[in-house]
């Protein structure tokens, strides 16, 4: 699946920022680097730049979910990551909410699941 390197921890959590995880080679291992370490801060300035890649929204969500990270979901479904899998990605891969039940995870579960937690976007009326 994914490689991850262990001495992208610190013991000093001043000196993880987004420039840390840019130095990764593609936006896509920045980003999961950032939701692996639960690095909110810089998971948000990376996705605020931009580094959130063309339909791998989904993937994203995946990795959040398997590791538990809940803060990490709400962040992602606000900048536009969906749960339904893209037509690019084969049909045999593991879902979030899969991810999230696995891990007994029922407040990750109840988010991607349950419409009250998603903002709602009203109509206007004419």
């Amino acid at each position: 699946m994914f490689k991850f390197h262990p001495n992208i921890k610190s013991p000093n959590p001043n000196l993880i920022g987004p420039s840390a995880y840019m130095r990764h080679r593609n936006r896509k291992d920045a980003i999961i680097y950032a939701i692996q370490n639960n690095d909110m801060t810089a998971l948000e300035q990376l996705l605020e730049m931009g580094f959130l890649p063309a339909n791998l929204g989904y993937d994203m969500m995946r990795c959040a979910c398997f590791w538990n990270r809940f803060e990490a979901v709400q962040l992602l479904w606000q900048y536009g990551c969906s749960t339904v899998r893209p037509r690019t990605v084969k049909p045999v891969t593991t879902t979030p909410l899969y991810y999230a039940l696995y891990h007994k995870n029922l407040k990750i579960a109840m988010f991607l699941t349950d419409k009250s937690y998603h903002p709602i976007k009203e109509v206007p009326e004419e």
